[in-house]
């Protein structure tokens, strides 16, 4: 206790600095000054405990930012995938589209020879077939069953830019 000074809010007097092996009043049975009361000194003080703790919260922090940046990239990669999906139904609509008109209009019923897309589809490859059934007699009416399968697909098969679409559609002319 060499060298502290404590007020004691009681009596209003300051301790005295003490020298060599005095022992403080307040041990001899003296009234205890308060500031040695409410907050004692700690006599094993451990010096670097501040540093750990340092380092544990800056490696808890970088941890996070590591997370947080796997969790960014993953939403990111989900994102474009979708968009990319969205892409290839509307040009496996197209398809079926395109299909739908060889067929009504008498020229092409097999459907040999997909469209090439343009603009934001221009990406993806595109495969329509049609297959004809019949033909089938209603009453006094004779029909062709047709069904049209348009698929588009874009990318590197199992990569992670892989992306494709298939529809079906079935038509009477």
């Amino acid at each position: 206790m060499t060298g502290n000074r404590g007020r004691d809010m009681r009596s209003n007097q300051v301790a005295e600095p003490m020298t060599g092996n005095e022992q403080p009043s307040w041990m001899n049975g003296a009234s205890m000054p308060l500031s040695f009361a409410i907050c004692p000194l700690p006599s094993n003080r451990q010096p670097g405990f501040a540093l750990v703790s340092a380092i544990f919260l800056v490696v808890v922090l970088a941890a996070l930012g590591g997370f947080m940046l796997t969790f960014s990239n993953a939403q990111h990669m989900g994102a474009t995938l979708d968009l990319q999906g969205a892409k290839a139904y509307q040009a496996a609509r197209a398809g079926i589209d395109w299909g739908a008109y060889q067929i009504l209009q008498g020229g092409n019923p097999s459907c040999a020879g997909a469209p090439s897309l343009g603009g934001a589809l221009s990406t993806f490859n595109l495969t329509v077939a049609c297959t004809a059934f019949g033909p089938y007699t209603e009453g006094a009416n004779t029909f062709h069953l047709y069904q049209i399968t348009a698929t588009a697909h874009s990318g590197t098969l199992g990569s992670t830019t892989d992306v494709e679409r298939q529809i079906q559609a079935t038509m009477a002319n």
